[in-house]
Parts: structure tokens; C-alpha cells; sequence
């Protein structure tokens, strides 16, 4: 049996939209990932495969360990109207003030959790400056002492 490869510690991050499951999972066992930190607040989705259960099955049946830290996402009633200019960085900069303060005890979890094994933080948002997720991953790494990387899987 061939040796799964393992990326190097970092803080990873990967979003979903635009992918099949398959080829997301894919991108992450390429990657070297071990584990599947879902930063949904509600990981509900309309693409078969990236539902909390279907996307936990998945990754179970291929040795990626799925978690949830769902007070790290943003609800969705927050999430509504985020075209107009300036709506998205309005959001994330009251995520910063509210969220990222109020949930420590979450973001140390998760910095442990990157420090032990090769981990992403995974939301729906193709390109990270579009998601919450850029914004976490900045305090997971300095608490954790990684570098930040933003995966780009196959579209």
C-alpha cells in the first residue's frame, strides 16, 4: 500500500464552490491533508456531497478526520445582500470584532488542531478574500506560529 502523503504544517484553507465532492476530497488527500475543520455555521448545502453528514461520510471512508466548529462561521440571516460595495468587508470586519474576540477558546481548538496534524479550514467561498475563513485563519496562525496557505483545488 502506497504512503499517503502529509503537507507541511501550515494553516490551510480550501473552499467548495464550483467542485464536485470527488474532486474537492480529491484536492485534499493531493494535498496532504488529515483533517477537515468545516467553519460552516450551518453546513447545509445544495451541492450533493457538502452537507455535514454526507461530507463527514466521505471523508471517514477516506481517513480525512471531519470536524465542525460551527460557532466559527457566520449565520446566514448575516450573509444576505453581500454584493452591494462594501457589504462584504463590512461583514468580515464585524466578524473580526465580534466573533474572533468572542471565540477564543475555539480558535486555540483549532490552532492545536493544525499544529498535530496537516488541517484545512473549509467553507463554501471559492477565492478566500470572498470568505470569513482568510479572516480565521489569521489568529489560528499566530497562535499556532504557521504560515497561512490558501489551497487552490482543480475547478
Amino acid at each position: 500500500m502506497e504512503k499517503r502523503a502529509e503537507a507541511p504544517a501550515a494553516v490551510y484553507t480550501a473552499g467548495y464552490e464550483g467542485l464536485l465532492v470527488d474532486g474537492f476530497i480529491d484536492g485534499l488527500l493531493r494535498g496532504g491533508m488529515r483533517r477537515l475543520i468545516d467553519v460552516r455555521n450551518n453546513p447545509v448545502s445544495r451541492r450533493y456531497g457538502f452537507h455535514k453528514s454526507t461530507l463527514s461520510r466521505i471523508c471517514a471512508s477516506v481517513e480525512i478526520e471531519y470536524m465542525h466548529f460551527p460557532q466559527l462561521g457566520i449565520e446566514s440571516r448575516d450573509r444576505q445582500d453581500l454584493e452591494r460595495d462594501g457589504a462584504r468587508a463590512a461583514l468580515f470586519d464585524d466578524y473580526e470584532r465580534t466573533t474572533l474576540r468572542s471565540e477564543r477558546r475555539a480558535i486555540d481548538a483549532v490552532a492545536r488542531l493544525m499544529q498535530e496534524a496537516a488541517s484545512v479550514l473549509v467553507c463554501m467561498e471559492a477565492r478566500p478574500c470572498d470568505c470569513h475563513r482568510s479572516r480565521l485563519a489569521k489568529p489560528v496562525a499566530v497562535r499556532a506560529a504557521l504560515p497561512i496557505r490558501h489551497m487552490e483545488l482543480r475547478r
